[in-house]
């Protein structure tokens, strides 16, 4: 687990590499318990946030995996992760105002909708990287 200093850092770092600001109004709730879903020896390599299985979820590619997290208001916080090893393949589609990702895995097809268009490809790249810093 890392703790909120070492998540700010990388976060300051993400934005400084791709030159964004990540904005996680959409997902405030689940990025309280970020620090406690990820590993010691993780990295982050972006973070966004997107529209899946009917809830908008903060999406976290790291050096091991994308973990998916989801806190509502009347429920706990929902944790869901692809391990790199996992990923077949990933693209995107910037569409009119959001885009979209598909993330291709070993066993099912991702679709996550409503993702910042400027942070799309960032994300798309961030994933690929990581799948290859794997191999």
């Amino acid at each position: 687990m890392l703790n909120k200093k070492e998540v700010r850092e990388q976060l300051v770092q993400i934005e400084k590499k791709y030159n964004v600001n990540l904005d996680m109004y959409r997902s405030k709730l689940a990025f309280k318990d970020l620090p406690a879903a990820l590993y010691a020896d993780e990295v982050m390599k972006f973070v966004t946030t997107g529209y899946y299985d009917g809830n908008t979820y903060m999406f976290v590619c790291t050096n091991k995996r994308i973990l998916a997290l989801d806190k509502g208001m009347l429920y706990k916080l929902r944790v869901e992760e692809i391990p790199m090893n996992k990923i077949q393949s990933v693209s995107f589609k910037k569409k009119l105002i959001f885009a979209e990702v598909n993330i291709v895995t070993d066993y099912a097809e991702i679709k996550i909708d409503q993702v910042y268009k400027d942070q799309v490809q960032f994300f798309a790249e961030a994933i690929k990287e990581a799948k290859e810093q794997m191999a």
